[in-house]
């Protein structure tokens, strides 16, 4: 195990061997996706960790090495053979880095995405409710008098005072999940006064927010 180096991507597992100029590669079992970062444990088992946004804490998966590789794609050559052996070890930090940067570049060009059960951050899945996902979809386009987003999301069949407590829950909740997935240091949704109309109240993203997901989605 010391003269193999193990990488992995969204998809693919990589086996290097820099003394023997060899790289094997395979396809990753599904399940494994979401863990990236890959460490050694003894008697042949690799350890795969991931950190939970949410929780903060790492889930880890042990597997058997001999139970890993198995749908092998191909094998390449890590350096011509008749380059000079001197010219191995800057060869290898190369790829090992080039590694990494592909890795970061695939999972932080497309930030933030809305999809149909929730919005994607990072690499990572967060389901919101389809009430919530309105609100966010609006708020995001442009300043949203209150009123005209109470009327999206309320149910006819409950009286005005019960869907208005509803409504404030709803945004309540959707702030504290934007506030932990987002990690911001103040709240997401902003209430103030319009300023057309004094006596109306409009609702808006944050600039810390929109900071955060101004990539294009």
């Amino acid at each position: 195990m010391e003269d193999r180096i193990i990488l992995s991507d969204a998809d693919k597992l990589y086996e290097l061997f820099p003394f023997q100029n060899i790289i094997n590669i395979y396809n990753k079992p599904k399940y494994l996706n979401a863990f990236l970062s890959t460490n050694y444990t003894e008697d042949g088992l690799l350890s795969f960790v991931k950190v939970n946004n949410i929780t903060k804490l790492n889930d880890t998966l042990t597997i058997k090495a001999r139970d890993l590789f198995l749908d092998k794609i191909g094998t390449l050559e890590i350096y011509r053979s008749n380059n000079y052996f001197q010219y191995i070890t800057p060869l290898v930090i190369v790829i090992i880095l080039g590694f990494i940067l592909v890795i970061f570049l695939r999972y932080d060009k497309r930030k933030f995405k809305i999809l149909s059960k929730g919005i994607k951050y990072q690499g990572n899945f967060y389901a919101l409710s389809e009430e919530e996902l309105i609100i966010f979809r609006k708020m995001i386009e442009e300043e949203v008098n209150y009123n005209d987003l109470f009327k999206l999301v309320e149910n006819k069949n409950l009286t005005y005072s019960h869907n208005t407590r509803l409504f404030n829950q709803l945004i309540d909740q959707l702030n504290t999940k934007t506030e932990i997935i987002f990690k911001l240091k103040k709240t997401a949704i902003v209430k103030s006064k319009s300023i057309i109309d004094r006596r109306l109240t409009v609702l808006e993203i944050s600039k810390e927010l929109l900071d955060k997901i101004k990539l294009p989605y």
